[in-house]
């Protein structure tokens, strides 16, 4: 279910920002994504070699790259709380190092099972206040949360130049665990 929400996610990031999928088929288009194991294996037929590459996170991004034709570098990291982070900030090099001309970064979070949120209260790692504060010195913990999203990334000029949706400009990355 993550890769095909990924993959979902993907193609409406790619039309958000007013591209089809046929331009970009064949494109130099980076794949970054963040991945948390899940416990779906857990449900699946684990003598069907097909279900179980087709559920292992390290497949999710070339399986994007496959499916739309995308030609750049394709990685996914578990950088636990910071993994969309991290794809964003590999996304950006990738741009910036010309490895990508664009990428799709995201992350995705699925939890099956309420033991699994359970367990991280269990840490002692939540906010005491609910209030997530990242990267904060008032934040008093982590909070666990599932979702997912993608976007599509390319440099200010390029994207100015030629005239593309622009939702939003980073100015700055950089990556932590």
């Amino acid at each position: 279910p993550a890769h095909r929400l990924l993959l979902e996610l993907s193609v409406k990031a790619i039309e958000n920002a007013g591209y089809s999928l046929e331009s970009l088929s064949g494109s130099n288009t980076s794949v970054f994504l963040g991945m948390k194991d899940s416990a779906y294996s857990s449900f699946i037929d684990r003598t069907d070699v097909s279900a179980i590459t087709g559920n292992m996170n390290a497949m999710a991004a070339g399986k994007i790259s496959y499916y739309l034709n995308l030609q750049g570098p394709s990685m996914v990291m578990d950088t636990a709380c910071s993994s969309s982070l991290v794809a964003i900030h590999q996304g950006c090099q990738s741009i910036l190092n010309g490895d990508s001309e664009y990428s799709l970064c995201g992350a995705m979070r699925l939890v099956y099972e309420f033991a699994s949120v359970a367990s991280v209260d269990n840490l002692g790692i939540t906010s005491s206040d609910g209030r997530i504060r990242t990267f904060d010195a008032e934040s008093t913990g982590t909070g666990t949360g599932v979702g997912g999203g993608v976007v599509l990334l390319k440099t200010f000029a390029d994207a100015d130049r030629d005239g593309d949706h622009i939702h939003a400009v980073i100015l700055a990355t950089a990556i932590n665990n």
